[in-house]
């Protein structure tokens, strides 16, 4: 029997009495496609991209309304870890379009496994997260009670996971969440605010989340925290030509910090290199390109005659010239070297 060899292979109990169900409504036996090594979220899986194939192809015996309502009691089940909830609700998103109601229960979930790991002894129920006032009244007291990076992030990560916020929030100086992250951040990191700041958007934001007016802001915040470095770098990632303008010559006069990986990265990546020629951080973004050379998969941004064409276009032939020269005699090294290595491999191996 179909329902015999299913639950057998099930290893959460609570999920029988769908896949029980489920067998019997389309009376199929897949005994040949579930295996004893199969986890139940892989038999879930399985049965519900069947449910999904039956209906593209027309079939009208299982709807996906009726695997959803099925499931329904199960993610809405206190007693069951969320983990299990989140992964049955992901399957499902997957697969279906789901309702209003269940994207807010998707949303709880989310919210509730990411509260759990920096706020431990905090309740996450639906009334905290159904609207925007709501959210916001439970982020402020999440942020009342953030304390280190990694509280900060996840912070950052919920923002992100929430609905984008109307601009009410989103176009103040005072009420933009995210801008109240960052200024908590500032007030509690010291000098590694702005670090933590560039590292939740390069890492947590799909796309550059501040607009121009909330940039500056920050912008004027790290300078006024001593913070140069990070300033410029928040600028480069965004996309505000007059404050990425203004910002590169907040490295004139900086010997500090100017060998930073992400700022040389970032100054390429802008095509900003005839723009600090002048300046201190050249010499090191130079070191750094001839380092960069013959790594596999390096970006096109990184390729020195890119580099040279651009400093040669800004007038700055003497420096093309002598980047060219640089990379034409570190990559001759470099072949040297590596021909160098499999010749003693070969004559080890005779050995």
């Amino acid at each position: 029997m179909a329902n015999t060899v299913v639950t057998k292979y099930i290893e959460c109990p609570n999920l029988n009495v769908f896949i029980i169900k489920y067998f019997f409504i389309r009376n199929e036996n897949i005994k040949e496609e579930i295996s004893v090594s199969k986890p139940w979220l892989e038999v879930l899986q399985l049965v519900v991209e069947n449910v999904r194939e039956h209906h593209d192809n027309g079939g009208d015996l299982v709807q996906a309304e009726d695997v959803i309502s099925l499931l329904r009691s199960f993610c809405s089940d206190n007693t069951i870890e969320v983990p299990h909830r989140l992964n049955v609700l992901k399957v499902l998103e997957k697969s279906f379009d789901l309702s209003e109601c269940d994207k807010i229960l998707l949303t709880l979930y989310r919210t509730q496994a990411l509260v759990s790991i920096a706020w431990p002894n905090t309740q996450v129920n639906e009334n905290k997260i159904n609207t925007e006032e709501s959210r916001m009244q439970f982020f402020s007291h999440l942020l009342d009670n953030s304390k280190n990076k990694e509280d900060y992030v996840t912070l950052s990560r919920l923002l992100i996971l929430w609905p984008p916020v109307s601009d009410t929030y989103s176009l103040s100086l005072e009420s933009n969440p995210l801008l109240k992250v960052f200024h908590s951040v500032l007030l509690t990191q010291d000098q590694e605010a702005g670090e933590i700041i560039n590292t939740i958007i390069k890492q947590e934001c799909s796309h550059f989340p501040l607009d121009y007016k909330c940039t500056e802001h920050m912008i004027e915040l790290l300078c006024k925290q001593n913070l140069p470095i990070a300033s410029v770098k928040l600028a480069l990632r965004s996309s505000h030509e007059k404050l990425i303008k203004q910002s590169i010559n907040l490295l004139s006069n900086q010997t500090q910090g100017i060998d930073d990986v992400d700022l040389l990265q970032l100054i390429l990546s802008n095509k900003l290199a005839p723009q600090v020629v002048s300046m201190p951080v050249f010499s090191h973004l130079i070191t750094y390109v001839l380092q960069c050379q013959g790594q596999p998969e390096s970006p096109e941004y990184l390729n020195p005659s890119m580099i040279a064409a651009q400093l040669a276009e800004a007038g700055f032939q003497a420096e093309a010239g002598s980047l060219l020269l640089q990379a034409k005699s570190s990559h001759s090294i470099v072949l040297t070297f590596n021909s160098a290595l499999v010749s003693v491999s070969h004559w080890l191996k005779k050995l």
